[in-house]
């Protein structure tokens, strides 16, 4: 009888990490990288996490927010998801997500029902209550989940798209109040709308007119305009002429003014007054401010006057004037040019950059309204379309703004038009509009790939390099499809959206590309945009084709929809290629808060329909932040109570190299990590 040696059981353990990789040879690819991946995204930690979901947003409570109750009862009526039950003697009323044994399951509860009270819907009694509502209930952390997930949804369906017709054009955050731009409902004009606790509301767009010879004193704003019997109430002063004063009657510009009443009904060319004695000629009747339809937003927050609170939000669409706008009072800034319609801008050493074509003008210094040389403002050529700006820092010169073509990028030094000099930064190197966002460093889509632009070593120079390589077929067919992009603060994320659902979520630590895995939306993104909130906390939205704006990194789902994601590793060989290997076993760390399952699989040499393949494997987690961890039989198991979970099960077959898959699909799960694994396997002969 021959004698086998006794070969020792090998373990090994490889961190998760580096994102998807397309363009690697397979044998030379790194352990933890993604031959394959969709919806999640690489922590700046190290590991994956199952990407975080969206949901629908227009300023009332959101989803995710939802609380489920159990409200004890003994059941004897029919009743349906979303029903309203109301207590006959406590008045209270719920919304009815599920029941169970002991009664129902409910969510928006008004108030304690009471024990003995018949429950009725529609007037009909359904059921008797046995016991006050109380939160949680006896759930399960599967039933948990799904109650949670079943009590979003009543809240989602009060949710509404911003009223009219086609793409949101635009979304942007100033006061913690969230402003969408869409068209009408007729298509003739385009309206802006802001959240509010009762859904999304119209702003008000007031009237412009225009004066001459203004004196005594600059007027206050909410000041009375009157001529003869006609009045209208003063929103904001625009000088175009003059700096900060109304003497000597040189002072010319526009008012923003409420709907005239009285008289006639409307100003006309002539003399007029403002309450405190101000004096100005009107150039004519006023005109109702109005904008034109479609066009791509772009926005700004900046303080220019300096005081306090008083940041405003500035914005142009390529189809109207550039406008500041404080949440109340919209003003159309006039810039002389004949098509007054500046696709980009930027703020920049307190200047309002717009771009005209391959044009760029800036206002004069601290004056958004300002645009005559006399004050500052200037013209600079860029020879070819200019496609995006971007401030830089630390340069020999001080700050410097970085302008983009698409084929080109330069950079501005200097403080103002009396001392600007531009300079070629990079030649073949530049901007798809849209996609440029700054992390530490400027990030853009280039027709190379997704390129960044940082400092040199030769100081106060800059010089760019493409990222994208390992995904660079992908990038290739995408490219052409970009339409916005942001930042993601938090995790240190640049995300790239694209207008067939797929967006790119490239994560960094400092400099350093951690990996980029691509995500897919059921809802395609027309814009975005992401700041923080006024207590810190950062949020992020997109807009969509119809009308919906969603919050990115909220709830379980995709407004509903399931995550579907997969994490397929790189095939590993264990540093021996050419030789066999049986496969024992397998631990995957997994670190989350809450419920999660997925399921798992393995591929052997390369997936070779030679081989027999193995099937797939489901797990079961409840992560909760406390506790220990114990070891289990896969396929039959609960985790209760941990935080990070290594999960040994046993793996079989003999093959040159293995790939671990992970995989999950559902609405009701939050987002989990899974960091590392641990595989233990008994080295065999070499390949024939």
């Amino acid at each position: 009888m021959l004698n086998l040696p006794n070969v020792p059981v090998k373990t090994d353990y490889f961190a998760l990490g580096g994102g998807l990789d397309l363009e690697t040879p397979p044998i030379v690819m790194k352990p933890g990288v993604l031959r394959e991946g969709l919806n999640v995204e690489c922590s700046v930690n190290g590991g994956y996490d199952r990407s975080g979901g969206y949901e629908c947003f227009d300023g009332r409570t959101a989803p995710t927010a939802a609380v489920f109750e159990q409200l004890p009862a003994t059941i004897t009526g029919s009743w349906a998801w979303g029903n309203t039950v109301t207590g006959v003697t406590s008045g209270e009323t719920a919304t009815i997500v599920s029941s169970n044994a002991t009664g129902f399951i409910i969510t928006q509860s008004s108030g304690a029902f009471t024990s003995g009270e018949n429950l009725q819907i529609a007037a009909a009694t359904v059921a008797v209550c046995t016991a006050t509502n109380y939160t949680g209930g006896n759930a399960t952390a599967l039933l948990g989940a799904q109650y949670q997930n079943l009590s979003a949804d009543v809240y989602r369906a009060l949710i509404t798209a911003i009223p009219g017709s086609g793409n949101v054009l635009g979304v942007w955050m100033l006061g913690d109040v969230l402003y969408g731009f869409r068209n009408n409902a007729g298509g003739t004009a385009c309206d802006i709308y802001k959240s509010s606790a009762a859904g999304w509301v119209q702003v008000t767009l007031y009237n412009e007119i225009t004066f001459t010879a203004g004196a005594v004193a600059i007027p206050a704003e909410g000041a009375t305009l009157t001529q003869g019997a006609v009045t209208a109430t003063l929103k904001r002063v625009v000088l175009t002429t003059g700096t900060g004063t109304f003497a000597s009657g040189n002072a010319a510009g526009r008012f923003i003014i409420t709907n005239p009443a009285g008289g006639t009904g409307h100003f006309v060319a002539g003399a007029a007054t403002l309450t405190g004695g101000v004096t100005c000629t009107l150039s004519g009747a006023e005109t109702a401010i109005t904008l034109a339809i479609g066009g791509r937003y772009e926005f700004a927050n900046s303080n220019f006057g300096g005081a306090t609170g008083s940041v405003r939000m500035y914005g142009c669409s390529g189809v109207n004037r550039a406008f500041e706008f404080d949440g109340t009072v919209y003003v159309p800034i006039t810039t002389g040019m004949a098509a007054d319609y500046p696709l980009h801008l930027w703020i920049h050493k307190k200047h309002l950059f717009l771009s005209f074509g391959s044009s760029v003008q800036h206002s004069g210094t601290t004056y958004p309204y300002l645009w005559a040389p006399v004050y500052g403002a200037g013209e600079i050529s860029m020879g070819e379309t200019v496609s995006a700006f971007d401030s830089q820092i630390g340069t020999a010169q001080g700050g410097a703004l970085l302008i983009f073509t698409r084929n080109s990028a330069k950079m501005l030094y200097g403080n103002s038009s009396l001392d600007w000099q531009l300079v070629e930064v990079q030649e073949e190197a530049g901007a798809i509009p849209y996609t440029i966002q700054h992390l530490s460093q400027t990030t853009v889509l280039d027709d190379r790939g997704l390129t960044q632009f940082g400092q040199s070593q030769a100081y106060g120079n800059f010089e760019s390099a493409t990222i994208s390589k390992n995904i660079r077929r992908w990038m290739i067919q995408q490219k052409s499809k970009a339409v916005a992009s942001m930042i993601c603060r938090e995790k240190n994320q640049y995300r790239l959206f694209f207008s067939d659902g797929y967006a790119l979520y490239v994560t960094f630590q400092g400099n350093k590309l951690m990996g980029m895995v691509p995500q897919l939306f059921p809802s395609p993104a027309t814009c975005c945009c992401s700041q923080e909130w006024s207590t810190g906390s950062e949020r992020m939205f997109f807009g969509d084709a119809n009308g919906y704006v969603y919050e990115l990194d909220s709830g379980t789902s995709f407004d509903g929809e399931n995550i579907a994601w997969y994490a397929n590793l790189s095939y590993s060989n264990k540093k021996s290629p050419g030789t066999l290997k049986r496969w024992r076993s397998a631990l995957p760390e997994v670190a989350g808060t809450s419920y999660a399952e997925f399921t798992f699989g393995y591929s052997l040499d390369y997936g070779t329909t030679l081989k027999l393949q193995p099937d797939t494997l489901s797990g079961i987690l409840s992560l909760s932040g406390v506790g220990v961890w114990d070891e289990f039989i896969w396929d039959e198991f609960t985790w209760d109570g941990v935080t990070l979970a290594p999960g040994r099960f046993s793996i079989g077959g003999t093959s040159e190299n293995v790939s671990m898959m992970f995989s999950g699909n559902s609405d009701y799960i939050e987002p989990f990590s899974i960091t590392g694994v641990v595989m233990q396997f008994t080295p065999r002969r070499r390949t024939r």
